[in-house]
């Protein structure tokens, strides 16, 4: 007998789950980097940056602003004078120079110092003589002025055939001051020692062929001070260098011309900074240094540039805003060095760049005071003046002026593993260390489209602020604790895609300086099939 055999049962087939994996990105403490290939991502690095700090542990949200002072009309020219204890800070329009180193009330323009003036585009440099310290200043259509610590005087420089009104720069080196006569291929010297006196002319027009005129000169050093391997180096507006050896002029055996070099076209006289002995010179083509100029070729130049990271977006200022001259100024007490890309109009946001001097991570800092037409830093206290005559105090309390500002970062876009699948994100976190109350957003993006949701409102105003165990959104921070480190509770968020980017906003507007510092960002996602 025959006996039929029975199926045999298979046990259901059920797909596996999909398991919630995690990924870290750590605070961009490289800064904005946005010159390189979206997909290949940078680590610790940011396409946005906006009103952060970056620094060697995170990167902290920036201090605000306050009204410092006021002027009649656009701010031209910032400058100080420091001698011992007696240290002031001034600054010019174009009719005039003020005193703003106290001021009675900062909606108020103060009396100006100096009146009647026909310019205002001043470059001043301190200078020490027998006679004391002095401040000599020029800006190419008024008579030279000097500053003596207390008032203020006519220069009685001369040169046969000179209109002394013409020059429009002064620096000094190796003990002596030197000048250039704007629009002209010329530039004048004192004897050694001496503020006044009969100016002596050199020509460059045999150096330089591109035509053009002087713009600045400065001092190069192959080390860190001032010494005897200083070198004097002249810019022309076209971006021709000249670098000189030796310390007078007049005599072949004590003056030497090094080299000649080029350089891509400067934004202006005040767009140098000295950093230890370097020279750095903003160019339409990024920071320069003039170590760089002299070793490579005019066409490798931006690959050195020091604001390489930055190139696309240096590109886009400098197409805005090179009708205005830009500033660089060195903040050695804050590590950081600010570079002010004046705004020529109200439909160009009001903005500039500014680079860790330690670490090279750029950021930019954005609202009404960073729109920087002048800059002085006075005891490691940075001021700004703009083109509204505003001149602003940064990195004071929580706000500009009584304004909120928001801190946005977006990291690069990361393949979270493959560039093939399809990720699903569904929880992120972001962890901070903070002493002061502030609301932080956390967000994504996808597939290389930068998206900001809408800003957080600012945390309700106070002098001191308490964390609680709450939510994301209305958490606060204990004032307390010093240097608190917290991690926030996950947030759920709804964001699939080929890769994705972090994204953090912060918004303030309180009376204490923020310190909100953001450590690194969680994000848990699954993996979907590949898409064929």
């Amino acid at each position: 007998m025959r006996i039929a055999m029975q199926p045999t049962r298979r046990p259901p087939m059920y797909p596996a789950p999909r398991t919630a994996r995690p990924v870290t990105f750590p605070a961009p403490v490289r800064g904005w980097v946005t010159n390189t290939n979206l997909s290949a991502p940078v680590d610790q690095a940011a396409l946005v940056l906006d009103n952060w700090i970056p620094g060697q542990t995170g990167i902290k949200v920036r201090g605000g602003c306050a009204k410092y002072a006021t002027l009649p009309s656009a701010c031209t020219a910032m400058w100080i004078y420091e001698s011992g204890p007696n240290e002031k800070l001034f600054a010019a329009t174009g009719t005039a120079i003020y005193n703003i180193t106290t001021v009675a009330n900062p909606a108020s323009a103060p009396a100006a110092d100096v009146s009647s003036l026909t310019g205002g585009d001043w470059s001043f440099v301190q200078f020490e003589t027998s006679g004391g310290d002095f401040l000599v200043g020029v800006n190419g259509t008024d008579t030279p002025r000097e500053y003596d610590g207390t008032s203020w005087s006519t220069s009685t420089m001369s040169h046969g055939g000179l209109t002394t009104s013409t020059l429009s720069h002064v620096w000094a080196f190796k003990e002596r001051l030197f000048f250039i006569q704007g629009g002209t291929m010329n530039f004048y010297y004192l004897p050694a020692g001496a503020k006044t006196g009969s100016l002596s002319q050199f020509s460059l027009a045999g150096v330089f062929g591109k035509g053009g005129g002087l713009l600045f000169g400065g001092t190069w050093s192959l080390d860190a001070g001032d010494g005897v391997d200083d070198l004097c180096v002249i810019v022309s507006t076209l971006g021709e260098v000249a670098v000189y050896k030796g310390d007078n002029p007049n005599s072949a055996n004590t003056w030497a011309l090094v080299g000649r070099y080029e350089i891509a076209k400067p934004l202006g006289k005040h767009a140098i900074e000295r950093a230890g002995g370097e020279l750095l010179v903003a160019t339409v083509e990024g920071v320069v240094p003039i170590s760089e100029a002299v070793s490579k070729d005019r066409a490798a130049l931006s690959l050195s540039a020091i604001s390489r990271a930055i190139e696309p977006d240096w590109a886009v200022a400098v197409n805005e805003r090179s009708g205005l001259p830009w500033s660089m100024l060195k903040v050695a007490e804050k590590n950081l060095m600010f570079v002010g890309t004046p705004s020529p109009s109200a439909s160009v946001e009001k903005a500039c760049y500014l680079v860790n001097l330690e670490t090279g991570a750029w950021a930019r800092y954005t609202g009404a005071p960073w729109e920087i037409r002048a800059q002085a830093a006075l005891l490691g206290v940075h001021y700004t003046g703009t083109g509204t005559g505003v001149i602003y105090q940064t990195d004071i309390g929580g706000s500009d002026d009584g304004l909120i500002y928001v801190a946005k970062y977006a990291g690069h876009f990361s393949p979270l593993g493959t560039n093939a699948a399809i990720k699903s994100c569904n929880l992120v976190r972001a962890n901070f260390r903070a002493t002061h109350a502030f609301i932080a957003q956390v967000s994504g993006s996808v597939d290389y489209s930068v998206a900001f949701p809408s800003a957080p409102s600012s945390v309700a105003n106070s002098a001191e602020d308490t964390w609680d165990t709450g939510l994301w959104d209305t958490a606060l921070w204990d004032a307390a604790a010093a240097s608190l480190s917290v991690t926030s509770n996950w947030q759920s968020i709804a964001k699939a895609g080929f890769v994705f980017a972090p994204q953090v906003q912060i918004t303030s507007g309180i009376t204490p300086k923020p310190d909100a510092e953001l450590i690194s960002f969680d994000v848990q996602y699954e993996t979907g099939a590949v898409v064929v």
